[in-house]
């Protein structure tokens, strides 16, 4: 149809699933028919447009019953956080992404299966992750450092001077430093 979504929040209230997100098309009539499919869509029991604009634009408010959305369901039965049970990116390729924290990898796979047959998606991958996730604080020591050529050959600034130019401590730099490459070469060569 030539419709692209980008999902701006989605949240849970009392058992309802409020998603807001614009809808950008080509042509303000793809965009009304869009807007048509989304206002008799089966699932949800309200939809608000909030705005729309010249640019074949405008943002929507949608309330979906969490019992009737499959993958609610599927993440819900067996997340650890009920009331948030998957947090969905899409990224600047269009892909969508899912979130969920889960205790095991074989509910992992488990729920990697129940997607593929209760909700007909296809081309489902997993990745799993260990340990604590990478801390804003950590990303930004790494930039910081790659950006200032402690990465580079030769590198251009040491760990010393890295340490004076953060205000961390050496001992303090390095161990940070190597926690977050670690985890970064972790999750890049599994």
């Amino acid at each position: 149809m030539g419709v692209y979504v980008r999902y701006i929040s989605w949240e849970i209230r009392s058992q309802t699933i409020i998603e807001v997100g614009e809808l950008y098309t080509k042509s303000d009539a793809t965009l009304k028919k869009a807007l048509g499919w989304l206002g008799s869509y089966p699932l949800a029991n309200l939809i608000q447009v909030w705005t729309e604009s010249s640019n074949h634009s405008t943002m929507v408010k949608l309330a979906i019953p969490s019992t009737s959305c499959p993958l609610y369901r599927v993440f819900s039965s067996y997340s650890s956080h009920k009331s948030m049970p998957v947090e969905e990116k899409v990224d600047s390729e269009g892909k969508v992404h899912w979130t969920t924290e889960l205790s095991s990898v074989r509910k992992a796979e488990r729920v990697l299966e129940r997607i593929k047959n209760e909700t007909g998606v296809r081309g489902v991958r997993m990745k799993v992750s260990k340990g604590r996730p990478l801390s804003r604080a950590n990303v930004f020591l790494l930039k910081f450092a790659l950006e200032h050529g402690y990465f580079d050959i030769p590198r251009r600034v040491s760990a010393r001077e890295l340490s004076q130019k953060t205000g961390l401590p050496l001992s303090t730099l390095d161990t940070a430093l190597r926690r977050a490459v670690r985890h970064v070469l972790s999750e890049a060569v599994k």
